[in-house]
């Protein structure tokens, strides 16, 4: 009996000594419950702040990718205003083969001039302004992947966090089987038969160090998630994530904004077919230089010509163009009205998702608090000689991986609730309370 006192004593001592820290542990996971989720861990010392690595996202290469495609249309956009440059024409004006003097037939002369073509101007307008819509669906674009990149960098963070998390207590679940163990032989030495638990206690320490295996291989791919995107692990909790439900409006989804700017692009494409019913117009200048002869004297000529083009084809060449600009507005309509359709379905399967991990997180909480008081009363009937110390152990394994579950569990919610809200241009006074 000396020796099981012994043996319990020992696995006792390890066992709450464990139970202790890893509860402390336990309490520095906090999800506010008005309006914000953030996960505290031990306070680590960071050689950036958040801050910066948003900036060293901002410049990520696709999108710099998207903001030069915004930049290259601007230009575009300025571009289409300019007239087409100017034909200059040098050569000379009736000059017979046999005989290449300036002075023997009067219309003999040397010719300097130019020939500009002007477009129409509602033509040029139209097209600068077509570009000019491209180039703000790029820059909508830029940001819509500035915004989804935040939100896997804060899953990341979350998901970082909650692997070293799950390491701590898979670790403290190793200790407290060895002071299962403990307990065990003691029971053995007293004689009873409890072989059979040794063998229990292997698998399911087998099993712990299985997912150790797990999660330092996620913890690698998670670390080289961070190297690809930022340059560095960051030593961060996750920022604060506001769940702002989304208000219903097509034009505050960045998925519909895109597609938005497909629609004011093809009306630009018809105010260019449009445009193309009225005349483009063309200027020709030329001066002659002459000579004078024994028969005629040698003054200089010019002459000025404009050019207005007629539609005369316009049946065969415009009419259709311009049938054709509405096909493709008709078209972007009914993109716009598939993908509108398209978010609304996965928004509403993003906020069911968000929905059952707060009721999940609610219920591995209350699982928490019911170990956490089972285990004081199971020690309080040990301490009193009521019950073995293995029951005290066991109720602390099992509170691990409730605790261990609810980690997961709340690195989901910032992951879901990350994602949610990239896609949504979100507005200040646009924010529901709606976090575990």
């Amino acid at each position: 009996m000396d020796s099981l006192r012994k043996w319990n004593e020992l696995g006792y001592a390890k066992g709450l000594s464990f139970c202790g820290r890893l509860c402390r542990r336990a309490r520095n996971i906090t999800v506010f419950s008005i309006g914000y989720l953030t996960i505290f861990g031990a306070p680590t010392a960071s050689s950036h702040s958040l801050d910066t690595y948003v900036q060293r996202l901002a410049e990520y290469p696709q999108v710099q990718s998207f903001l030069a495609e915004e930049e290259k249309f601007k230009e575009l956009a300025d571009g289409e205003l300019g007239l087409p440059d100017p034909m200059l024409i040098l050569g000379v004006d009736n000059i017979p083969f046999h005989n290449t003097a300036f002075d023997r037939f009067l219309p003999s002369s040397k010719v300097f001039g130019f020939k500009q073509d002007i477009p129409n101007p509602y033509t040029l307008y139209a097209k600068s302004e077509k570009q000019e819509e491209l180039s703000k669906k790029q820059g909508i674009i830029a940001d819509y992947t500035f915004q989804r990149l935040k939100a896997f960098f804060i899953a990341l963070l979350a998901k970082h966090q909650k692997i070293k998390l799950q390491q701590g207590y898979a670790t403290s679940q190793l200790e407290l089987y060895k002071a299962l163990e403990a307990f065990f032989k003691g029971q053995l030495e007293a004689g009873k038969s409890v072989y059979w638990r040794f063998s229990e206690v292997d698998v399911d320490r087998s099993l712990i160090e299985q997912t150790l295996n797990n999660l330092e291989a996620e913890l690698i791919d998670t670390e080289e998630d961070f190297i690809r995107l930022v340059g560095e692990v960051p030593e961060l909790t996750p920022p604060e994530v506001i769940f702002a439900t989304w208000d219903g409006k097509p034009r505050t989804l960045y998925p519909i904004q895109v597609v938005s700017k497909d629609i004011d692009t093809a009306e630009k494409d018809i105010e260019i077919a449009d445009a193309a019913y009225g005349p483009n117009f063309g200027v020709n200048a030329l001066y002659k230089q002459r000579e004078s002869g024994k028969n005629f004297s040698g003054d200089d000529w010019f002459s000025i010509q404009l050019g207005v083009s007629v539609p005369l084809w316009s049946e065969f060449k415009q009419r259709p163009r311009l049938r054709a600009a509405y096909a493709e507005k008709n078209s972007a309509k009914f993109s716009y009205d598939n993908t509108f359709r398209t978010w609304q379905q996965k928004l509403k399967a993003m906020e069911s998702k968000i929905d059952a991990t707060v009721r999940n997180i609610e219920v591995f909480r209350k699982k928490d608090k019911a170990f956490k008081e089972m285990i004081e009363a199971v020690k309080r009937n040990y301490e009193s000689g009521e019950s073995d110390l293995n029951i005290v152990l066991e109720a602390q394994l099992n509170r691990l991986k409730v605790q261990s579950e609810l980690a997961e569990k709340e690195a989901m919610y910032v992951a879901l609730v990350a994602d949610y809200q990239s896609h949504i241009h979100v507005r200040e006074n646009d924010q529901t309370n709606n976090s575990p």
